[in-house]
C-alpha cells in the first residue's frame, strides 16, 4: 500500500507542474421518548389514504411489512429542536428474517414537525443495520450515511401536518436468517423536527416493541414504552440488477514525515481514497465516480475516476484513486466530510461518505465493568503524549451505577500521585450510603459542593460541577505526560455498574495525536482537479506536453 500511495503522490505532483488553475457525544441513560401526542387532530381522517406499504417499488420481495397507522410519531433527528431535553433523539425497530436475504430498499413514513417543512432537497438519512444484543440494538452490520431519499405526500394530515412516504435506495445489505435492528434518522438543520411514524408490526417478521437513544448513532437504548411503537417501514429485497458499494478504503500519505502515515487525518497530508463497486443481478456500464466536499482547508487533487464495465457478480476499484490534501492550517480535531457519488448507465447514483476528525482526540479505555464489593477496584487508564506542566487540572467521571454510596473514584497521575474524587457518598450518616443510580460529574477544586453528604433520591443521582474530596491541585507542577489511571472501586453487596466514559481538562490545554505534515501541496502550485471531459491518460499527456512547452520556451527566451 506504501508504494501504491507514493506513486499516486508523485502523479499528482506530475499534475501541478503544469500551470493550469481550476460536537461531544456520551452514552447516557435516556430519558423519556419525545412523541408527538397519542392522537390525531379534529382534520385528520384515519385510514383515508390509498393503502400504503406491502409493495416494493423496486420490485423485489417484501421482507417486512409494517404499515403507518396513521396515530403517533417518535421523533428521530439529531437536531430535533422539539426534544427540549436532549436536542437529540433518534430510534429503531426490531425485525426478524426466517431466511438469508439481501436488503436493497426501505420504505418508510414520517414527516416535520411543528412547522410541516417539506424539504427540498430532501434531507439526507442515515441508516445503520444492526446485530441483536439480547432485545436491543447490538453491533453496527453497516452504516449508510448520506442517503437522499425520494419523497411523497400520501394527503393524509397528521398532526397538522402532511404525511410523507419516504424511499430509500441503499447499498445491499446481505443478511442471515436472525433478528436484527435497524436504526434511521436524519441531521435536520431546520427549526423543524423530522419524526418516524409508527406502524402496525408484522405479524410473520416484526417484533413488538422499538427503542431510542439520545445520541446519534444511538447508544444507551432505552424502550419507547406504551403503547407499543414499532415503526411504519417496508423493508425490500433486491429487485432487477443492484450495483453496489462493496468496500471504501481510506489511507493518508506524507512524503516528508512517514511516521505520519499512522491512519489519521493530520494537517498538511494527502487522503487516497479507494472505492470499490460491485455488480448484482445483472452488469453495469459507463460506470465513473465523482468525490466532493463541503468542508474549508481540504483541496481536491483528483476528484473524478472511471471504472471498468463490470458483469454479474464482478467488482473493480475506480482507474485512480480519489485524493485531497488537506491544509497544513487546517484546525486539529475539525471534521472533514468526503462524498463519493457512483453513477452508470443503468443505475441510480450511490453515495459513500467519509467522515473523519484531523487528529485523533485523546479517548480513555472505556467501558469498564466495575467488579461488584471489590475494595481493590477497577480501572481505566488515559495515555497522554504531550509533555506539559499542569497548573490546573479538573476530571470529569461519567459512571453507571446502581448505588452511588458504594463507590469510591480515586485518580492516579504518572507520577503515581492519588487524588481521591469521591468517597462513599451518604455514609457514615447511612450504613449504605446513598441509594441513587448514576453520575456525570466533573471534580473541580473551589466548584463548590459537598458531594459526599448529597442523597438526593434522584437518576442521575449528580450532574454538574463539585470539589473532589481531595485536592486536585495535588497534580499541578507535574508533567501530564504518560499513562493517567481512573481507579473505580464498589465497596458493598448487590450493585453493579460501568465506568463509561471520563476526561482530563487541564490548563495549558492537552491534545491527543495531530501532527502536521510540512509536505506542502505537491508541485507547490494550485491543485487540478481532475474533470470528466478527457480519458485519464489523456488529461495527464496533455498537462506534461505544456509543462514541458513552457520550459523549452522558456529556455529559448533566456537563450535569446
Amino acid at each position: 500500500m506504501r508504494k501504491r500511495i507514493l506513486l499516486s503522490l508523485f502523479v499528482v505532483a506530475a499534475l501541478l507542474a503544469a500551470p493550469l488553475q481550476v460536537a461531544f457525544a456520551q452514552d447516557a441513560k435516556p430519558a423519556e421518548p419525545i412523541r408527538l401526542a397519542d392522537k390525531i387532530s379534529p382534520t385528520d381522517a384515519p385510514g383515508s389514504s390509498p393503502a400504503l406499504g406491502g409493495s416494493c417499488p423496486n420490485g423485489g420481495p417484501v421482507l417486512l411489512n409494517q404499515p403507518p397507522n396513521q396515530t403517533n410519531g417518535i421523533f428521530s433527528d439529531v437536531n430535533c429542536a422539539s426534544c427540549t431535553a436532549t436536542g437529540t433523539q433518534v430510534v429503531a425497530d426490531n425485525f426478524t428474517l426466517a431466511a438469508d436475504a439481501t436488503v436493497a430498499q426501505i420504505v418508510m413514513w414520517g414527516g416535520y414537525f411543528p412547522g410541516n417543512m417539506i424539504p427540498d432537497p430532501v434531507d439526507p438519512v442515515t441508516v445503520i443495520f444492526h446485530d441483536d444484543a439480547g432485545g436491543t440494538p447490538g453491533a453496527a452490520i453497516t452504516t449508510q450515511g448520506g442517503i437522499a431519499p425520494a419523497s411523497s405526500t400520501t394527503g393524509v394530515t397528521l398532526f397538522g401536518v402532511s404525511e410523507l412516504q419516504y424511499v430509500i435506495d441503499i447499498t445491499p445489505v446481505a443478511l442471515t436468517a436472525g433478528t436484527y435492528w435497524v436504526e434511521i434518522f436524519t441531521n435536520s438543520p431546520n427549526a423543524d423536527s423530522f419524526f418516524w411514524e409508527v406502524g402496525d408490526p408484522d405479524a410473520t417478521n416484526g417484533i413488538v416493541g422499538a427503542v431510542f437513544s439520545t445520541t446519534a448513532p444511538g447508544t444507551g437504548w432505552a424502550a419507547t414504552g406504551p403503547p407499543p411503537n414499532d415503526f411504519a417501514i417496508t423493508m425490500c429485497g433486491a429487485g432487477g440488477p443492484i450495483l453496489s458499494i462493496t468496500d471504501t478504503t481510506v489511507t493518508d500519505g506524507c512524503l516528508t514525515e512517514p511516521t505520519n502515515e499512522n491512519g489519521v487525518f493530520e494537517p498538511g497530508e494527502i487522503i487516497t481514497v479507494d472505492v470499490e463497486v460491485s455488480a448484482a443481478n445483472g452488469g453495469f456500464t459507463g460506470i465513473s465516480g465523482t468525490l466532493s466536499t463541503a468542508t474549508p482547508g481540504v483541496t481536491i487533487l483528483s476528484g473524478f475516476s472511471s471504472y471498468p464495465d463490470l458483469g454479474d457478480g464482478e467488482s473493480a476499484t475506480a482507474d485512480t484513486p480519489y485524493m485531497v490534501y488537506l491544509d497544513e492550517t487546517i484546525a486539529c480535531f475539525s471534521q472533514v466530510d468526503l462524498d463519493v457519488t457512483i453513477t452508470s448507465n443503468e443505475g441510480a447514483p450511490l453515495v459513500t461518505m467519509v467522515s473523519e476528525t484531523v487528529g485523533a482526540m485523546l479517548v480513555p479505555n472505556v467501558p469498564v465493568a466495575i467488579t461488584d464489593n471489590d475494595p481493590a477496584g477497577s480501572s481505566s487508564t488515559l495515555d497522554v503524549a504531550d509533555d506539559v506542566v499542569i497548573s490546573d487540572l479538573n476530571v470529569r467521571v461519567d459512571v453507571a451505577h446502581s448505588w452511588v454510596g458504594d463507590l469510591i473514584l480515586t485518580l492516579r497521575s504518572p507520577a503515581n500521585t492519588e487524588v481521591v474524587l469521591l468517597d462513599q457518598p451518604g455514609v457514615p450518616a447511612s450504613m449504605f450510603g446513598c441509594a441513587d443510580n448514576n453520575m456525570n460529574v466533573t471534580f473541580d477544586d473551589g466548584a463548590g459542593g459537598d458531594l459526599e453528604n448529597l442523597c438526593a433520591g434522584s437518576d442521575p443521582w449528580f450532574v454538574g460541577s463539585a470539589d473532589a474530596v481531595g485536592a486536585l491541585s495535588d497534580f499541578n507542577g507535574e508533567s501530564t505526560a504518560g499513562t493517567w489511571t481512573l481507579l473505580v472501586s464498589d465497596n458493598a453487596a448487590g450493585d453493579t455498574g460501568t465506568i463509561t466514559d471520563w476526561e482530563l481538562i487541564t490548563d495549558p490545554v492537552i491534545g491527543g495525536v495531530c501532527v502536521v505534515c510540512t509536505a506542502g501541496l505537491p508541485g507547490g502550485g494550485q491543485p487540478v482537479v481532475e474533470v470528466p471531459t478527457m480519458g485519464t491518460v489523456g488529461f495527464i499527456t496533455l498537462l506534461l506536453a505544456l509543462a514541458l512547452a513552457g520550459v523549452f520556451l522558456m529556455r529559448r527566451r533566456s537563450n535569446a
